[in-house]
C-alpha cells in the first residue's frame, strides 16, 4: 500500500514536471514557428505586435513588429534563434543605432 502511494507520488510529481517544463519552454517539443516568434519578439519590442517573421535559415529569422504607440515606425529585426529551447537574440536594423532584445518562446506566445 505505502509502495503504490510512493509510486504514485512521485508519478505525478514527474508528470507535473515535464508540464511544466513544457510550458516554460514548447519549442523543445514543438520547434519555432514564424508566429510564435513573432509574438515573442513583439511582446519584448515593447508590448507592439509583430506582424511578421521570416526564416532566413541557419536559426536567423527577420520580424518587422509594429509599435503600440500610434503613428510610430514599424521596426525591422534580425533576430537569432540559439538552441532548441526557443530562446533568441534581436538586433533592430534600420534605425539610427542598435538595440537588442532577447527572450525565449513561452507557452504564452502560442496563444
Amino acid at each position: 500500500m505505502i509502495r503504490r502511494l510512493i509510486f504514485l507520488a512521485i508519478s505525478v510529481l514527474l508528470f507535473l514536471a515535464v508540464v511544466g517544463f513544457l510550458a516554460y519552454r514548447p519549442a523543445t517539443v514543438t520547434g519555432v514557428h514564424a508566429g510564435e516568434l513573432a509574438s515573442s519578439v513583439g511582446g519584448a519590442a515593447g508590448g507592439g505586435s509583430s506582424e511578421e517573421c521570416r526564416d532566413l535559415g541557419n536559426g536567423d529569422w527577420r520580424c518587422h513588429s509594429s509599435r503600440a504607440r500610434k503613428g510610430a515606425k514599424p521596426l525591422t529585426y534580425r533576430v537569432h534563434v540559439h538552441g532548441q529551447f526557443g530562446c533568441w537574440k534581436a538586433r533592430r536594423t534600420g534605425r539610427a543605432g542598435p538595440r537588442t532584445l532577447s527572450g525565449c518562446l513561452t507557452i504564452v506566445d502560442y496563444f
